[in-house]
C-alpha cells in the first residue's frame, strides 16, 4: 500500500491490514502470478478521513484559595491525543485564559499557570490538528470555571444577618457596612461594591428594634472605603415602604452577601 509514492504496508497474504499515519488517498496495488508466468495486477484506492484530536485530563488547580492582593497563580495543564502521530499531525491550540488574555501553545502535552487579580473566570483550550481537525475544553460549562475571590465580614451591624432580624422606622437612615480582606487579612480598599434592595413583602415581620440613625443619606448605589477595609453606605428608607426588604453587596472581587431587615412606620 502506498501513498504519494512511499510504502505504507504490505503482504502476501489474501487479507491484510494497515492503520495510516495521517489521511489522505491510498493506493492499494495487487500483483497476482501463476506458475507458468503470467501476471496481472490490479490497484483500488482508499481515502483515508482525518480524526479530530481530543483534549483530556484537563486539570486546574490553585484556585481554592481567598484572593491576594498581588494576585493568585493559577495551573493548568492538560494532554492532547490524536491517532496520527506528531510529524503528521503537528497540535497546536489557543489558551483563553478567561480574563481577555491568551497563550498559543504547541504539543500534546501541556503544564504552566497563570496570574489573576480577585474575580470569576473560565478558561477555555482549543486544539487543531492541522487538518480541520479541532477539538475544545474547559469553558464555563465544561469545568473551566473557577473564581479568585476576596473575603468578607458579611454585611455589619446594624443590620444583623442572623439572629433576630432588624427593625428600623420608616425615615431613618441606615448604614449599609461591609469588611473586605485579602489571603493575608489585609483590607483591600479600592474596591466599589454596590448596594441594591428587593422588597420582600409588605407586612414587617419585627418592631423597630434598631436606633434610629440620622446621617446624611449617600446617592446612587456605591459604597466607600471608611477604612481599615471597611465599606459604608447610607442607606436612605424614607422612600421605601413598610415591609421587609432584602439588601445585597455586590463586587466583581468578592461573592455577593445579603441580609434582611424590616421598615415600620
Amino acid at each position: 500500500m502506498t501513498k504519494n509514492g512511499a510504502a505504507y504496508s504490505s503482504g502476501t497474504t489474501a487479507a491484510f491490514s494497515f492503520t495510516p499515519n495521517d489521511n489522505g488517498t491510498y493506493v492499494v496495488s495487487l500483483e497476482v502470478t501463476d506458475d507458468d508466468g503470467g501476471t496481472d495486477t490490479d490497484s483500488e484506492s482508499i481515502n483515508g478521513t482525518n480524526v479530530d484530536p481530543t483534549i483530556s485530563a484537563l486539570t486546574i488547580s490553585g484556585t481554592g484559595g481567598v484572593a491576594c492582593l498581588g494576585g493568585n497563580a493559577v495551573s493548568l495543564s492538560f494532554t492532547v491525543s490524536d491517532p496520527a502521530d506528531n510529524s503528521a499531525d503537528p497540535i497546536a491550540g489557543t489558551i483563553n485564559w478567561g480574563d481577555g488574555s491568551s497563550t498559543t501553545y504547541s504539543g500534546r502535552t501541556y503544564s504552566g499557570s497563570h496570574t489573576y487579580s480577585a474575580g470569576s473566570y473560565a478558561i477555555a483550550v482549543t486544539a487543531s490538528d492541522g487538518d480541520g481537525g479541532v477539538d475544545t475544553a474547559g469553558g464555563a460549562s465544561g469545568g473551566g470555571s473557577f473564581s479568585t475571590l476576596y473575603t468578607t465580614s458579611g454585611i455589619l451591624q446594624p443590620i444583623n444577618m442572623t439572629g433576630t432580624r432588624s427593625g428600623f422606622k420608616l425615615g431613618s437612615t441606615i448604614p449599609v457596612k461591609i469588611r473586605i480582606t485579602d489571603c493575608n487579612g489585609n483590607p483591600v480598599t479600592n474596591l466599589s461594591p454596590q448596594v441594591t434592595l428587593k422588597k420582600m413583602d409588605a407586612t414587617p415581620d419585627v418592631l423597630v428594634n434598631e436606633a434610629v440613625i440620622s446621617t446624611v443619606p449617600d446617592q446612587g448605589t456605591t459604597m466607600r472605603h471608611a477604612g481599615d477595609g471597611q465599606y459604608i453606605f447610607n442607606l436612605a428608607t424614607k422612600t421605601l415602604s413598610q415591609g421587609s426588604w432584602r439588601v445585597t453587596i455586590t463586587d466583581a472581587s468578592i461573592a455577593p452577601v445579603s441580609a434582611l431587615f424590616d421598615i415600620k412606620k
